[in-house]
């Protein structure tokens, strides 16, 4: 059995991210696996420790300072206990933006829960546009959709989640998209990211606590409507 976490399902719901979740139900149970789903709310919880993968999905920015006070107050030693443990976090957006350290929303600044080594910056530049990425762990381009307003400035010698090829990043100018930390896979890429790219759905599921117990093999896995949709992103993203 992987057990995934779906943090904050009413606030993280935005640009189709929800997808990321059913993609990798889909992949667990097609391998012959059982998946469990935990859906974490606003409030008080119990341990994360039994927990495999964690999803942070996109929201709208102004819910971030209830976010992040949230996680703060009743869920960062918890979180703390599980990445101890090796689960895997996939954060999306606005969904990682209250792990970095700070976050600026106009004349508005507040801290983060202090996982990850950045800050995010809100302004009136949006970012929008397909866009492929080269992540080092894996042979194949990853592809999706960037969709936000604002920049993330990382830390001196913290880790970029992927270089980009064509699209957008963390900034206007920059090629650095998202950040890494760990089992903390921190991203831009919407689409939903892990329908699109199969291979990477398969790279987290191994990545999990439970993975040493489970075998993961692929399984006759019929991907094609999968890669034909990320295909299409690479062609887009081209001429763009």
């Amino acid at each position: 059995m992987i057990k995934i976490a779906n943090f904050y399902p009413a606030q993280l719901n935005n640009n189709s991210d929800g997808g990321n979740l059913r993609a990798l139900v889909h992949r667990i149970e097609a391998r012959g696996l059982q998946a469990k789903v935990r859906e974490i709310s606003l409030g008080p919880i119990e341990s994360l420790d039994q927990v495999d993968i964690i999803l942070l999905n996109s929201g709208l920015n102004s819910s971030l300072p209830l976010l992040a006070d949230d996680l703060i107050e009743h869920k960062l030693e918890h979180l703390k206990s599980a990445l101890a443990r090796g689960t895997s976090v996939l954060a999306i957006a606005s969904g990682f933006y209250f792990l970095g350290k700070k976050i600026h929303l106009g004349e508005q600044s507040f801290s983060g829960a202090g996982i990850l080594p950045l800050e995010y910056r809100e302004s009136n530049q949006r970012h929008v546009g397909n866009t492929i990425v080269s992540f080092s762990d894996l042979e194949k381009p990853l592809v999706g959709f960037a969709n936000h307003r604002g920049d993330v400035l990382l830390e001196d010698g913290a880790s970029a989640f992927a270089q980009v090829i064509k699209g957008y990043g963390n900034d206007q100018e920059g090629t650095l998209e998202g950040c890494r930390l760990g089992n903390i896979w921190a991203t831009h890429l919407h689409g939903p990211l892990l329908i699109y790219n199969p291979h990477f759905a398969d790279y987290i599921l191994a990545k999990t606590p439970a993975a040493k117990n489970l075998d993961l093999n692929q399984k006759d896995m019929d991907d094609e409507a999968e890669w034909q949709a990320h295909e299409k992103i690479k062609e887009r993203a081209m001429v763009q």
